[in-house]
């Protein structure tokens, strides 16, 4: 099916000069004969299923079509850089606002398909564009919100080409800032950097942690109160990586003090914040043991609920609000090792009927107040040109970015590396190799290879099942 024949097959089917998106999903949706890429203008940026509408529904069974969509003026800046995307006369007119974006047919006949260079572009999904490296990706934004584990390090050392890649982006004068879902305070996440190889200054937009978040959300509802409130503590073991204490000590305000309940009965909420013990005291007195103030919970690498059932049970029976410091619900640590987070534990709390607000990602909120430190408008809530969130969670990372009107990127060596039958990208030399079809592969003892034609079926069976498709998918953080 040629430009010229959808054009035909659309003027046919509308009375007037103009379609609309919906017209050409249903051709397109009965003959999936197209290939290539068609440019979508909009008046007014689209992003979210809802907006969609049927447009997302069609777009899902044209496996060989790739659908970009451009505001007005992202688009006339584009081709007032270049003339690969359409030609300039598409600037002559526009249609008028709606809720489905409108294009002139006349304009869509004589310049959206005029060249095969201006509309077909090698493309391997409807819904995302898979790269080799980094490097394609850089130039398309002027802003990048980055995850750190699974993207940047693993927690003991920086991922393979990171620290190279966003030092290249930095000498493009790109602005960066971290995301993330630790329920560290974001000034002490960010003061670890230089342990990877990094400086706090390379951060323009600075670190946004859940942490920080959640111990913003403790001092506005708590700190104003002068009377005592005690919280049942799930936390992390003391450690070089983790200080609880620190955490609880971010929540308290000259006010008010946060107190640790010993037991359920004398809560008034729960805070969530690890999920390796139940610490019921803040000071141990450097002992763990002999006290019995600290709980081993069992869960964070057995997945065993069967510490914490009995104790969300009585918090539900007490109607305790649960506040969770880290919604991640896996971690991919070194070794193969995988932890189990407190995002589980949230969802095994409301599952029992108990309330739970969760901060971080996915949720919205966490990635506007990312792009505030950027000094990026938030003002269009549909979608915000020229910013790119790096992350490794289909869930979190790459659900919450579309949430909140954001491109994504999704790091393959991530936490969803074995799904797709591959090994997370390391601190070595060698990271996630995909190559061409029909080129021999390295030796499989030696590398972590896969050709695009396995990955691209792989990938679409994954977002299918998690609902969610990514802007870009990439190997990892490196060039």
């Amino acid at each position: 099916m040629s430009g010229a024949e959808l054009c035909k097959v659309i003027s046919n089917s509308s009375s007037s000069d103009e379609f609309q998106s919906d017209q050409i999903g249903v051709e397109l949706y009965q003959r999936r004969a197209l290939r290539g890429l068609i440019v979508i203008a909009l008046d007014v940026d689209l992003r979210s299923a809802t907006d969609l509408g049927v447009g997302v529904r069609w777009r899902w069974h044209c496996s060989n079509v790739k659908f970009k969509y451009y505001s007005r003026k992202s688009l006339l800046q584009l081709i007032s850089n270049n003339n690969t995307i359409v030609t300039p006369h598409v600037k002559q007119e526009w249609s008028r606002p709606a809720t489905y974006f409108t294009f002139t047919i006349n304009h869509l006949t004589s310049h959206l398909f005029r060249k095969r260079s201006c509309t077909m572009v090698p493309t391997t999904s409807s819904s995302f564009t898979l790269h080799t490296s980094f490097s394609t990706i850089i130039p398309l934004y002027h802003s990048f919100l980055l995850d750190q584990f699974g993207v940047i390090h693993n927690g003991s050392e920086a991922l393979h080409g990171a620290v190279n890649c966003i030092e290249a982006m930095l000498r493009e004068n790109k602005k960066l800032a971290i995301l993330s879902n630790t329920s560290s305070p974001s000034h002490v996440a960010l003061g670890r950097l230089s342990k990877y190889g990094l400086r706090a200054d390379m951060f323009a937009g600075g670190l946004v942690s859940s942490g920080g978040e959640c111990i913003k959300h403790v001092r506005e509802t708590y700190g104003s109160s002068r009377e005592e409130t005690k919280a049942l503590w799930f936390t992390w073991n003391e450690s070089e990586k983790q200080s609880p204490l620190q955490f609880l000590e971010c929540c308290e305000t000259e006010r008010s003090r946060i107190s640790i309940a010993e037991s359920v009965s004398e809560a008034d909420f729960i805070l969530l914040h690890g999920s390796e013990v139940w610490r019921r005291a803040k000071d141990l007195n450097g002992d763990t043991s002999s006290t019995g103030m600290v709980q081993d919970l069992n869960f964070m690498y057995n997945q065993d609920f069967s510490t914490i059932d009995p104790i969300l049970a009585e918090a539900s029976k007490r109607n305790l609000p649960m506040l969770c410091a880290n919604p991640d619900l896996i971690v991919a640590l070194q070794g193969g090792i995988v932890g189990n987070m407190p995002g589980q534990i949230a969802q095994r709390y409301e599952s029992m009927g108990g309330t739970v607000t969760q901060f971080g990602k996915p949720n919205p909120r966490h990635f506007i107040a990312c792009l505030e430190n950027l000094g990026v408008s938030t003002e269009n809530t549909k979608h915000v040109s020229g910013v790119a969130h790096v992350g490794d969670s289909l869930e979190h990372d790459i659900a919450g970015a579309n949430s909140a009107g954001i491109d994504s990127v999704f790091v393959l060596g991530g936490i969803h590396a074995r799904d797709l039958g591959l090994m997370p990208t390391s601190s070595g030399e060698i990271g996630i190799n995909v190559l061409e079809d029909g080129d021999e592969r390295i030796d499989a003892s030696t590398s972590n290879s896969i050709t695009k034609t396995e990955l691209m079926e792989k990938l679409n069976r994954l977002f299918a099942a998690k609902h969610v498709v990514p802007t870009h998918v990439v190997p990892s953080l490196s060039l």
